[in-house]
């Protein structure tokens, strides 16, 4: 696909999608606006090098103490902030705040407990995800989550704006949980309609320009993503 065809000007598409759009036919407006879905919002409380980080192998204590109040009115915030940049209608806006991202998120990550309310846990799960993608992979060990979520921790606690300040953090958790579930959707939708395979090169493609990082050169296993 064209990097031109990506740009943040059609990703109004995706959040369109994600209300209003027919299951069997998510698959391949997922698929078109995969790559703009994962840098198109992002904070910019995090960069590359905090993501490149959680490769590094650095390990934390299993309590994160990056927990923040995922409150109603931060999520509206943040989604209006992506709503802005994506010129989406007041109508689509409403039904997007009508979702519930942390029953969805709960859901889907029940098996590791990640919690809603912790940026670690987010980022987590955010990054195997993402990783799963690219690589068509069946989900992961419990230890080998918990590895990443131990490693996103370091991260996390390097970057002063997260670590020292629950306002940023839950600006960062909410966007990244928000993605989190749209990809989480996308994949799903693209598995059914048979656009998997271009749905994954997407997101890998997008994550090699953003952070030079290859996600299908990345093993995930009980020491967590690394080379």
């Amino acid at each position: 696909m064209n990097a031109q065809k990506v740009k943040c000007a059609v990703t109004a598409i995706l959040i369109t999608a994600a209300i209003t759009v027919k299951a069997q036919d998510m698959g391949q407006v997922y698929m078109e606006n995969a790559a703009a879905s994962q840098q198109a919002y992002m904070t910019s409380h995090i960069n590359g090098l905090t993501l490149r980080n959680v490769l590094k192998g650095n390990s934390s204590k299993g309590e994160s103490n990056l927990t923040y109040n995922p409150s109603t009115r931060i999520r509206d915030r943040v989604i209006d902030r992506m709503a802005a940049g994506m010129k989406l209608s007041q109508a689509n806006v409403v039904r997007l705040k009508q979702k519930d991202f942390n029953k969805i998120f709960t859901e889907i990550t029940a098996p590791y407990r990640l919690q809603v309310d912790d940026a670690a846990d987010i980022l987590t799960a955010y990054q195997v995800l993402n990783w799963m993608i690219a690589n068509n992979a069946p989900d992961p060990t419990p230890s080998s989550v918990d590895a990443v979520r131990r490693s996103s921790i370091a991260a996390l606690k390097l970057d002063r704006d997260i670590a020292h300040n629950a306002g940023n953090r839950a600006m960062l958790g909410e966007e990244l949980k928000i993605i989190f579930v749209l990809n989480h959707s996308g994949w799903q939708a693209a598995k059914k309609s048979g656009a998997v395979s271009a749905y994954s090169d997407n997101i890998t493609n997008q994550y090699q320009r953003r952070y030079n990082q290859d996600l299908r050169k990345l093993k995930l296993d009980s020491k967590g993503l690394h080379q």
